[in-house]
């Protein structure tokens, strides 16, 4: 997987950085449980703007929502 990177060239405004590290966590998870993680992050940290910076409230929806984003997280990850 190490050696992708050195043979791979860089995509047009992909870093090094972004290169060795996606080469580098793809070695310890598959592509789909780095995209879920993405969104998880993504979620929580726009999540915690929205409600702290811009005012809004959180209503039962968005909880279930993120619920359902959870449980996403159980089945990408969940071994057999």
């Amino acid at each position: 997987m190490l050696l992708h990177f050195f043979i791979c060239p860089l995509q047009e405004g992909a870093s090094i950085r972004t290169i060795v590290l996606l080469t580098i966590s793809t070695i310890f998870m598959t592509a789909a449980q780095l995209k879920t993680i993405q969104e998880v992050i993504t979620l929580v940290v726009f999540g915690a703007f929205s409600v702290l910076y811009l005012g809004e409230r959180l209503k039962w929806n968005y909880l279930a929502g993120f619920a359902c984003i959870i449980a996403a997280v159980f089945f990408v990850f969940h071994e057999r």
